[in-house]
């Protein structure tokens, strides 16, 4: 790895100490609880990671979603116990600008 991190933010509805997930090599850090928004630190380079969603009623997620660079997903897993999405993540050189 080389240092670089993005923010993993999850949002929970209803039966948010279902919901859980994995990317890469990072997964769910805590037990979450309803109607929530928790952010979290996950280190990976940049590539193609599968995102994988999991609700252990086997119900989804309720409306609840989870955010990585600007994209939701998992926000239609409404049903079942798990839903698989492909994420790119990449990083932009920081550019700075003068005024």
């Amino acid at each position: 790895g080389n240092g670089k991190c993005f923010d993993v933010a999850i949002t929970t509805k209803s039966y948010g100490s279902e919901n859980s997930w994995t990317v890469g090599a990072c997964t769910s850090a805590r037990g979450y609880q309803n109607s929530q928004t928790y952010t979290e630190s996950c280190c990976l380079d940049a590539g193609s990671y599968k995102l994988t969603c999991d609700d252990s009623y086997k119900d989804g997620w309720h409306g609840g979603f989870i955010e990585i660079q600007g994209k939701r997903y998992c926000e239609d897993f409404t049903s079942g116990h798990q839903q698989e999405n492909n994420v790119d993540i990449s990083y932009a050189g920081k550019h700075i600008l003068k005024q």
